[in-house]
């Protein structure tokens, strides 16, 4: 922004080699991404009528501060699938997310460069380091689509509840209805905590949505 230059610093270049072994797929990843070199995996499979994905990279920080460590892990893992109930379409899933750059003490962690950095960027949205979410949707009518999705910080816990609703009006309209949920005890990581040096609480406030979606 100083210069509208762009600098190798702020950049990020990746090759990825994608390949199959029978009914599973395979990911191999290398990146330089801003300063630091990154490492990746992942893999896709099925387990019955399941299907699984497990993705992890590895990062090197250039410049690591002194609250970091000099390489951390990211690990996703999650399962999902499709079934019928009473006559009715069912889909759900369930993740398991671990950031090895997180901070079990969150104000110290506003402290921590590198974590404000990827917040600031949109790479990372979470303080903490494990997590635990899933989702259920039901079909209750074939233009009608029920979701619940909850979010959970394992340590604490606290987490967000994500209720909503789909209705396709017409073949051009779309209503969609939801909610915004954030539970947990004072001084967690959604329940809220006091920014240090300050009085004031750090919580997202609960909020609900109406959104109309017209297509032409």
């Amino acid at each position: 922004p100083d210069d509208d230059q762009v600098k190798k610093s702020t950049t990020s270049l990746a090759a990825k080699f994608h390949f199959p072994i029978g009914t599973t797929e395979f990911d191999v990843m290398g990146s330089k991404h801003y300063d630091d070199w990154v490492a990746g995996v992942g893999s896709t499979g099925y387990l019955g009528g399941a299907a699984w994905r497990l993705d992890a990279t590895w990062t090197f920080l250039d410049d690591p501060s002194d609250e970091s460590p000099h390489s951390y892990l990211s690990l996703m893992a999650n399962m999902d699938y499709a079934w019928i109930w009473w006559s009715k379409n069912f889909y759900g899933y369930i993740e398991y997310f671990f950031n090895g750059l997180g901070e079990n003490d969150y104000p110290e962690a506003l402290f921590n460069r590198d974590i404000t950095e990827r917040l600031q960027r949109g790479e990372l949205f979470v303080l903490g380091k494990n997590y635990l979410s899933g989702t259920l949707q039901v079909e209750l009518h074939p233009l009608f689509n029920v979701f619940f999705t909850a979010i959970n910080n394992t340590k604490d816990p606290s987490g967000i509840l994500q209720p909503r609703a789909t209705w396709d009006i017409t073949q051009n309209l779309q209503m969609t209805v939801g909610a915004n949920i954030f539970y947990g005890d004072k001084g967690s990581e959604f329940g809220g905590f006091i920014i240090p040096g300050t009085e004031i609480r750090s919580r997202a406030p609960d909020n609900a949505y109406l959104w109309f979606i017209y297509y032409f």
